[in-house]
């Protein structure tokens, strides 16, 4: 994501989450990074989600998806455990 002149990847929504919005701890924005996705979760909420984690949500729907394929495999291939 881009916001606030700021890329925000994966890794810097997931530490948001889990140091500053609470999932973990709870604190203040400190980084840049911190700060753009503060922003963006008082603009882009949605269904009663702070915009963030909305994305996080979307997140997570996708790599389910993406992993599926593998998923398939493995079980077809009669080596899951």
């Amino acid at each position: 994501m881009y916001s606030n002149a700021n890329w925000i990847t994966v890794r810097d929504a997931v530490n948001y989450f889990a140091n500053i919005a609470g999932a973990v701890h709870h604190g203040p924005a400190k980084s840049a990074h911190q700060h753009a996705l503060d922003a963006a979760a008082a603009f882009y909420g949605r269904h009663e989600l702070p915009g963030a984690l909305y994305q996080m949500k979307l997140i997570g729907r996708l790599t389910v998806q993406s992993l599926d394929p593998l998923r398939e495999a493995v079980l077809a291939s009669g080596k899951a455990v």
